[in-house]
């Protein structure tokens, strides 16, 4: 088939469920989509699957010794080469550095060394709090060489490990402790070559443990409670038949997850945070002064559903600052720090960056880590944040994410014109954003929440459509320089959709968008210029979880759709102009696609028509232990045949596909380990090649194309985005991949480690749950605020807009009192390049002025300082002229 020069816009979802599922067999995986629930019964549904299909049906994801096994079924058929797993850090100061992201999982979740050996390191895989894209694991990994090379622990090959929320080294003994959420808490006395288990859940099958803490002296408690009761328990050794529940105050009915800390300077005082069974807010927190023999409620921040919405099930953490056993820090949807041992709370910041109450910092936080009282590292779902003078009363948190390139996107759409650099991308938790730069570039924010599905008008680029998790659509006039019109569809409601909800462009009409539902049928919005919420029309009678949507070019109103659970496919003629009494046709009347029910489901991840041809579809579907990639040559026919074309694929789940524009049978997959590529469909003869070159071993969620100059883009769900060009003729069809960032972004972070053999704690790791292995060299080598030098007197600064275009920003900031101020902009190195204000007697009060970038600022990330005599405030800013 041939292509013609219209644009190809991405038309099927990478995926989540609109409702929650949780798996009772130990090695079956649970999939819980992280949004709010109000009602008063659980909206738990306990469902089993057989077991040659235990993967996610969302996501597609597989128990780790699959893909173990896929990978080792490349190298042994001779399609890649084992890979070294060696660092591939180098010694930039003060940007992030990958060490590596070709393990065979990269979804790291916890890292810590051995206090007695200071050259060994350890790190666990595979996120097990049973959030929807939670990447599964491939159990632990162990370094003797501070983090030079790396090799996974063979007695952790197994589904035992698939995930691990925790590890932990004793810091006497050398025993490695491993929370996992199917095995109990499991213990290594050998240095991980044999792990036996020594504290299960009574009258859980799941074993699920939370959390692992070491007292001062090296007692040690354990907390369980993943979707299934939660308790706290304390021994001395660690040995099995050793471990107390803690009752004495403690609760023990109405609670889930538990996550702990103890106070390094006093063996005796510990601290919980307890989820609730009711609203998944929180139960309540607590404190014990004697080792846990006695425990006793301390004041909540903020309320239940203020410190953690309904989200306690994924984000609380607490810690304790290393010398005083009476503060501390805990983290719900923000950051709030107690000084007098949990009395009293106080908050220290806001998710939304607008705020004038408190400073700004990513919301759902997952990692607290003290260096000293003064040095705090956060984790959380935007990346790793720092404060470097914690023990002041309003300590600056300020985020280092330069260069700590894992943004998780779900979807992508590229700028229709040959050559333009505009990627555009929709990212778990990060909103959707666009980058305009050549290489690995900044990004500029487009929309907010979790970021879905985009589209670009192919006939006037300025205008851009994005959309967010559940119900929210946006159109941004202006290339997204303007505040965007929000047009989300006023029929449905967040429960009508998939989280991730498929919308996509008319090929024949750029003016023209649809968008599934989930209860609802098809839906378009005509004149998306200039219309509005309440313009939205139903397109179709319900069919059920739309999951995946195909629009034909060749025929005009043509709309071919995929399903979740069952994974039918579904055709519907003129749905540009029909009413929603109109049906669907069957595309698979004699049943040769995958079949599947609610407690068997599959998955259709992506429908693709051939521009050119509307009999010519292919059906993707992302499970395991299925035949994934289908294609008809005659869909509009009575009697649909379809074809397999798996061929010797892996077992892994495919997202996407995306046939050659000019070569018949030469067809790209987008899957959990990387991109595969065929020269010739050959149903069961098929053979498929990775092309990971630039890449790495990472769920491609989506893979779009620009005919104007074949340029592709990978869109990653871990590693951000990567480009690369189609061949236009053989005999080779592979593609070289070149990162494209975006640069400072991050992604959801649970794992941070100083570096024990760094003195000058400068170095720092840091992992994402789905971008591999970090390291940086120089974490405060960019703008450092010096511990007691920052400016009280300086409560907030604002730029709006930020990223500042040709046209400027505005600069306000609020002076406590009058004093000499110095206002000027850095590079990324901390040169400055431009002075706003020079040392200038300026009154108390409001501080605002408009800042045009001169000709010589280039694009890219630079530094807002305001300097009152030697106390100093900072801020990001982005320039994209």
């Amino acid at each position: 088939m041939k292509f013609t020069t219209t644009f190809i816009a991405a038309l099927a979802i990478t995926g989540m469920l609109s409702c929650m599922f949780f798996v009772l067999q130990p090695d079956l995986k649970l999939s819980i989509q992280n949004t709010e629930y109000s009602g008063p019964e659980s909206p738990i549904s306990r469902m089993e699957w057989e077991k040659n299909r235990y993967a996610d049906p969302v996501t597609g994801r597989i128990p780790h010794f699959a893909i173990w096994e896929a990978y080792q079924q490349l190298i042994a058929g001779g399609k890649i080469s084992a890979q070294p797993f060696i660092s591939k850090a180098t010694n930039r100061t003060g940007e992030w550095q990958l060490v590596n992201d070709f393990f065979s999982s990269i979804a790291i979740t916890k890292m810590c060394y051995d206090p007695q050996q200071l050259q060994t390191y350890y790190f666990c895989t595979g996120e097990g709090w049973y959030n929807a894209d939670a990447a599964i694991g491939a159990g632990v990994w162990k370094s003797t060489d501070a983090g030079n090379s790396w090799q996974q622990l063979p007695a952790t090959d197994t589904s035992l490990f698939s995930y691990c929320q925790d590890i932990d080294v004793h810091p006497a003994t050398s025993d490695i402790y491993v929370a996992t959420s199917a095995s109990g808490l499991m213990r290594s006395q050998d240095g991980g070559a044999s792990f036996k288990k020594v504290l299960h859940v009574p009258g859980s099958q799941n074993n699920s443990i939370c959390d692992v803490e070491f007292t001062k002296n090296g007692s040690i408690f354990a907390t369980t409670g993943i979707f299934q009761a939660g308790a706290v328990y304390f021994s001395e050794t660690g040995d099995s038949g050793t471990w107390v529940k803690q009752t004495n105050g403690f609760p023990t009915s109405g609670i889930f997850r538990v996550e702990m800390a103890t106070a390094p300077s006093n063996d005796s005082v510990a601290y919980a945070i307890a989820g609730n069974t009711t609203d998944y807010g929180i139960k309540g927190f607590y404190k014990t002064i004697d080792k846990g023999n006695t425990w006793f409620t301390i004041p909540d921040p903020g309320g239940d559903l203020q410190f953690a919405k309904r989200q306690a099930w994924y984000d609380i953490i607490i810690a304790v600052d290393p010398n005083d056993e009476n503060t501390v820090v805990a983290g719900g949807l923000h950051q709030w720090r107690s000084k007098d041992g949990g009395t009293t709370w106080n908050r220290l910041t806001h998710g939304n960056p607008d705020s004038s109450d408190y400073q700004y910092t990513h919301v759902d936080q997952h990692a607290i880590l003290f260096r000293n009282s003064d040095t705090v590292y956060f984790g959380n779902d935007g990346g790793v944040w720092k404060s470097g003078n914690f023990t002041n009363e309003f300590p600056d948190i300020y985020e280092r994410n330069l260069g700590y390139r894992v943004t998780q996107y779900y979807a992508s759409a590229l700028h229709p014109a040959a050559g333009n650099l505009t990627i555009i991308g929709g990212t778990q938790d990060n909103g959707s954003n666009q980058m305009q730069s050549p290489g690995i570039s900044p990004h500029k924010v487009l929309s907010g929440y979790d970021g879905g599905f985009c589209a670009v008008n192919y006939n006037y680029p300025q205008l851009i459509y994005t959309t967010k998790n559940s119900n929210g659509t946006f159109r941004h006039n202006n290339a997204g320089y303007d505040i965007p019109d929000t047009i989300t569809n006023a029929y449905l409601t967040d429960n009508d959709v998939q989280f991730i909800n498929p919308m996509a462009i008319d090929p024949n009409d750029p003016e023209l968008l649809y968008m599934a539902s989930s209860s609802k049928g098809l839906w378009r919005l005509k004149h998306a210029s200039t219309a509005t919420d309440s313009s939205w029309e139903r397109a179709s009678k319900t069919v059920g979880a739309i999951t995946a949507l195909g629009i034909s070019k060749s025929q005009p109103g043509t709309v071919f759709i995929g399903k979740g659970s069952g994974g039918n496919i579904y055709r519907i003629e003129r749905a540009d102009t029909t009413t929603l009494t109109h049906a669907w046709t069957d595309c698979d009347p004699a049943n040769q696609l995958p079949s599947g029910s609610t407690f068997n489901p599959v998955y259709c991840s992506c429908v693709f028509v051939d521009p050119e041809d509307v009999n010519h579809v292919f059906a993707i579907y992302s499970n395991y232990g299925i035949k994934n990639i289908w294609e008809t040559k005659n869909a509009t026919s009575p009697a649909v045949t379809w074809t397999s074309h798996d061929g010797d694929l892996p077992n892994l789940p495919v997202n996407w596909i995306f046939p050659h524009p000019a070569q018949d049978g030469v067809c790209y997959l987008a899957t959990e380990l990387g991109v595969f590529y065929t020269n010739s469909l050959a149903g069961d003869n098929t053979i498929w090649l990775p092309i990971n070159e630039g890449l790495a071993n990472v769920r491609v969620s989506m893979l779009s194309y620009r005919p104007s100059d074949h340029l592709i883009v990978a869109a990653t769900h871990g590693r951000g985005m990567f480009t690369g060009q189609v061949p236009m003729s053989g005999p080779d069809f592979s593609i070289t991949w070149n990162e494209r960032g975006p640069l400072d972004v991050g992604g959801r972070t649970r794992a941070i480690m100083i570096d024990p053999n760094d003195a000058s704690g400068q170095t720092i790791w840091a992992a994402s749950v789905a971008g591999g292995l970090w390291k940086n060299t120089g974490i405060d080598a960019l703008i450092s605020v010096d511990a007691g030098n920052v400016a009280a007197g300086i409560p907030a600064i604002h730029v709006f807009p930020n990223p500042i275009s040709a046209a400027g920003a505005l600069i306000e900031c609020a002076l406590a009192k009058s004093d000499r101020a110095t206002i000027f902009i850095t590079d990324i190195s901390g040169n400055r390049v431009v002075t706003l204000l020079n040392n200038q007697t300026m009154p108390a009060g409001l501080f605002s002025a408009r800042w045009i970038p001169p000709g010589h600022i280039a694009n890219g990330i630079y530094y807002l300082v305001i300097d009152l005599q030697g106390e100093r405030k900072v801020e990001k800013i982005v320039v994209l002229k």
